[in-house]
């Protein structure tokens, strides 16, 4: 049984992988191939926001050795994520990897680069299996293949190779190195819960890369420099967790914002719209009122010009009373004269005097 530092940590698997031997083992046991050298370029932890804290990138050039014996250098690229949702960030740095002009060899060639995501969740239900080999071939027309892209420059520096470890499927039986390496990742336990622990599948004393792998965990666990910059990273996960949890509760507070503003402005749409149809209303109204307006203006016009017609009336009623007063005196007169006259005659005929 062996104490040793928990390599969830970055800090603790940049220590691991810092180690030539180490880091040689690890990178061939997952190519599947024999590592001559290998040395290392880069070691970031990437913490551009705060769901990148647990990105660890690590960039190596390896002298690989081929089935012909031939040896061939590449850039390995190493990228280990404890959460989902970063393939993005993957596809972003893959991305530098290509555009960088110092991917090449000592002719000038750009390297064949191979990724390693080492992960700490799994990608997929349907193939639970640990290590995943993506190695693309080159084919005819006819679907045949002619040859590994490897020995074609142009194929080679514009295609890579993936491998995808998946830590939860890793096997509980070990019955490879890789196995065995991989395990110490699988029994570590939860970043923050433990910065070592009691790995118990003691090697044998044969079995001299993986003593020298744990041999390397346990001088870091013992070292505390490293023990610190393993609090500093508990510290910092404590405060992204908590500034993570204060950046959901702003979103929400403003998606929440964001939704009374939509509201207030359905309202004020349908107020707009309200005042708009008064305004047409009122519009009409007024149409209306300049129409009656217009009617009584005329129906005034009317009434003064029947008031004239009716003062023409009284005054030629008037006048027709006159004449008729007038004539009902001449026919009194007139009928006086002919009383007169009868009364004339009747004297004349008495005394004779018409005889």
């Amino acid at each position: 049984m062996a104490i040793i530092a928990n390599p969830t940590y970055d800090e603790v698997f940049k220590y691991l992988m810092a180690d030539e031997r180490v880091s040689r083992v690890i990178i061939g046991c997952l190519l599947d191939k024999k590592i001559k050298r290998v040395k290392q370029r880069n070691n970031d932890v990437l913490r551009a926001g705060y769901s990148d804290l647990h990105l660890l990138r690590l960039d190596f050039n390896a002298e690989v050795v081929q089935e012909s014996g031939e040896t061939v250098e590449v850039c390995i690229e190493l990228q280990r994520a404890q959460e989902a949702d970063e393939v993005m960030r993957f596809r972003k740095y893959l991305a530098t990897q290509y555009a960088d002009e110092t991917n090449k060899d000592e002719a000038g060639k750009p390297l064949h680069i191979v990724t390693i995501y080492l992960l700490g969740h799994t990608i997929s239900t349907e193939h639970k299996e640990a290590v995943l080999r993506i190695n693309h071939v080159v084919r005819k027309n006819d679907g045949m293949e002619i040859s590994t892209k490897s020995s074609i420059d142009f194929i080679s520096a514009l295609t890579n190779d993936m491998i995808v470890v998946q830590i939860p499927y890793v096997k509980a039986k070990h019955d490879t190195l890789l196995d065995k390496i991989l395990s110490v990742f699988k029994e570590a336990p939860r970043r923050t819960s433990a910065k070592t622990f009691d790995y118990h599948d003691n090697p044998d004393e044969q079995d001299v890369e993986m003593v020298n792998l744990l041999r390397v965990l346990e001088k870091a666990a013992a070292d505390p420099k490293l023990i610190r910059l393993m609090d500093m990273e508990d510290e910092l996960e404590h405060f992204v967790k908590a500034k993570e949890e204060e950046a959901e509760e702003a979103r929400k507070q403003i998606a929440a914002a964001k939704e009374k503003i939509t509201e207030a402005g359905e309202r004020i749409a349908k107020a707009d719209e309200m005042i708009a149809q008064a305004n047409k209303k009122s519009a009409r109204a007024d149409e209306m009122i300049a129409k009656a307006d217009e009617i009584f203006a005329k129906a005034d016009e009317m009434i003064a010009k029947a008031d004239e017609i009716f003062a023409k009336a009284e005054k030629m009623i008037a006048s027709a009373i006159a004449i008729e007063a007038e004539h009902e005196r001449v026919s009194a007169e007139h009928e006086k004269m002919i009383a007169e006259m009868a009364q004339l005659k009747a004297l004349v005929k008495k005394h004779g005097l018409g005889e």
